[in-house]
């Protein structure tokens, strides 16, 4: 299932036929930016509720791009193999959001895209293309946002490591010096795709400073239902003692988002 629709964009200065995929033109009109026949017939991919569209993951088979630079958020192709057929020139792409990708074919030449080729003129017959568009939606990347209230106590520090996976899409703020907090948004990811360690998040340490030691491990205060943590007590050996025993000077949580 593909998790997203193409529906193409009404314009107001179209006369559309039977469906909306139709448009109605007389003969003779040649196609031209705002003119009886527009230049361009566009489509929009919209993602379904709860997935987005990258325009990465779309293509149009048995075409190649223009010459211009080619982005994550704009894409040409031209025919190469009968993907486009005439009298379709070219076509662009453009991530319009996260929703939202337009697609924009072109019946007139383009220089600023690379497109090259005939200006299209209706002939006497009626003129039915079909364009074929390989790719999938995403599962949407759920948000992210936690505050962490710093032990009152100079004898304990913490620290917050963030998943380096991560590190450009969660950012870490101390709201004062009491408090830390997390924001930001998990990558979007493959439907079906096996979560194991995408949905870890970050850990948290506790720890004692040096010529300390905690009476008993800390907990973490912890009631989110969206999360989950697992933690492992540090220990460090106790020079004082004759026996070697181990004192509880840290420990680490481990935290995750449930998907």
């Amino acid at each position: 299932m593909p998790n997203y629709t193409i529906n193409r964009l009404q314009e107001s200065h179209h006369v559309y036929g039977c469906t909306n995929w139709e448009t109605t033109q007389q003969e003779g009109q040649q196609a031209g930016f705002n003119t009886a026949l527009d230049a361009t017939v566009v489509w929009e991919i919209t993602a379904n509720p709860g997935f987005v569209v990258q325009l990465d993951d779309f293509d149009i088979p048995n075409t190649q791009p223009t010459s211009v630079t080619q982005t994550s958020s704009y894409r040409t192709f031209v025919n190469d193999g009968g993907g486009l057929p005439s009298p379709i020139n070219g076509v662009v792409m453009e991530q319009i959001s996260s929703t939202l990708i337009k697609v924009a074919i072109f019946l007139y030449p383009s220089t600023s895209d690379g497109i090259i080729g005939p200006v299209f003129q209706m002939p006497a017959n009626d003129v039915s293309l079909s364009i074929s568009i390989k790719g999938c939606a995403k599962v949407a990347g759920e948000g992210v946002l936690g505050r962490f209230v710093k032990p009152d106590s100079r004898l304990v520090v913490t620290n917050l490591v963030l998943n380096r996976q991560l590190q450009d899409l969660i950012v870490h703020n101390e709201l004062d010096s009491t408090t830390d907090e997390i924001h930001g948004k998990l990558a979007p990811t493959d439907v079906g795709e096996v979560f194991l360690k995408e949905n870890y998040i970050m850990s948290y340490e506790v720890k004692v400073v040096p010529g300390y030691r905690f009476a008993i491990a800390p907990k973490l205060d912890f009631d989110e239902v969206d999360y989950y943590y697992k933690s492992k007590v540090e220990y460090t050996r106790n020079p004082h003692t004759k026996h070697e025993s181990q004192d509880i000077t840290g420990i680490v949580f481990d935290i995750y988002k449930k998907r």
